[in-house]
């Protein structure tokens, strides 16, 4: 969003219509407002925007905080949205795996977020399941996921994209 503040107010309309019913307190203009404050690459809070040829796909943050009811837990993944034409294209994954990315360069170890109805998408993607409760009368699920630095699968590398000395590197043309 800090490339491309100018979509805040089309992010705001996609998030108001996706969850206003939840936040009826949550106006228009102070979810606008939520987004441009949200312009940071490597910050609390961010938000992502997925673009393809200049054109949004879709969006996804990092919040501080959602709601007071759940406050035990921080940081949030939150507002994942993909507009309709461009779902189940991998676009939802990828905002995902890119806010993971983000928040384990701040150094978060754990990260969370609740869904109403997509926690099935969220244990695809190695999230797990912390409990059930409402917001506002809703039915919601908290899921959390555990982020670290994954380790070269590679045994041969260094850890830094570089060959181990104590290899030769093989011959890419076998």
């Amino acid at each position: 969003l800090s490339e491309v503040p100018t979509l805040c107010p089309l992010l705001a309309k996609w998030h108001h219509r996706e969850w206003g019913d939840l936040t009826p307190e949550w106006t228009a203009e102070e979810v606008l407002q939520d987004l441009r404050s949200h312009t940071g690459t490597h910050t609390i809070p961010t938000t992502l925007v997925a673009l393809e040829e200049g054109e949004p796909l879709g969006s996804a943050s990092l919040l501080p905080e959602n709601f007071a009811e759940l406050d035990a837990w921080s940081p949030w993944l939150a507002s994942v949205y993909v507009a309709r034409p461009y779902r189940r294209r991998g676009v939802g994954r990828a905002l995902v795996a890119r806010i993971c990315e983000i928040a384990v360069g701040m150094g978060v170890e754990h990260i969370y977020l609740f869904t109403v109805d997509r926690a099935s998408f969220y244990l695809e993607l190695g999230w797990t399941i912390e409990e059930t409760t409402t917001i506002r009368d809703t039915p919601v699920v908290i899921m959390s996921r555990v982020l670290s630095v994954a380790p070269d699968p590679d045994p041969h590398h260094d850890g830094t994209g570089g060959v181990r000395a104590d290899r030769e590197p093989s011959d890419p043309t076998r």
